[in-house]
């Protein structure tokens, strides 16, 4: 086999590998979600109709800003999340951001799922584009801080600000893989549809 066929043959193991280990992630986090009913964040009450429990979606959007670093070189990024939930802890969501790092403009989007606990935990997919296509898993860690309640016609929200650290392990289609660290603060917007314990 040729050195360059080796290397793609190489390349497509990894991102099959890759792919493999997302599916499990998001099965697990999907039956964690299932399995959780109640506890100090979550509240299933009665259904439409007698013995169904119901349990409303939950979302959240989030604006933020980043510090990025990849290769050697520091840049920016400015982006939007959203994030969709039932059965709490469990997540899943995805976004988007335009990046800027060592003088040129790129953008970005990623799907990704978690479990929110104390701390946010989760991963994902990314796809990068602008100065050169890449695509490869990410992890993400966040820890949310709680803004006070609100009340009237804002008592269904809270607000959250979340320091996180998304490292992305990302391809081209030479299969080179470069690790962009992004360090940021998202100002998160939560729908809070079910009952909390404060």
């Amino acid at each position: 086999m040729r050195a360059r066929d080796r290397q793609l043959f190489l390349h497509e193991e990894r991102i099959a590998r890759m792919r493999a280990a997302l599916a499990a992630l998001v099965l697990l986090l999907a039956s964690t979600a299932s399995a959780h009913h109640e506890g100090k964040y979550h509240y299933c009450g009665a259904g439409p109709s007698d013995g169904i429990e119901f349990c409303p979606w939950e979302w959240s959007l989030g604006l933020g800003a980043a510090a990025q670093r990849a290769a050697g070189s520091w840049g920016w990024a400015l982006g939007v999340d959203l994030a969709l939930g039932r059965k709490m802890p469990g997540w899943f969501g995805g976004g988007g951001r335009v990046e800027r790092i060592a003088e040129r403009t790129a953008g970005a989007v990623y799907l990704e799922a978690g479990i929110l606990l104390y701390l946010n935990l989760g991963g994902g997919l990314s796809l990068r584009f602008g100065d050169a296509t890449r695509f490869g898993p990410h992890i993400f860690l966040g820890f949310p801080i709680p803004i006070p309640p609100t009340s009237g016609w804002l008592k269904e929200t809270r607000f959250f600000i979340e320091p996180y650290y998304r490292p992305a392990f990302l391809f081209d289609g030479a299969g080179e893989h470069t690790v962009f660290h992004e360090f940021g603060l998202l100002f998160k917007i939560w729908s809070r549809r079910t009952h909390y314990e404060d």
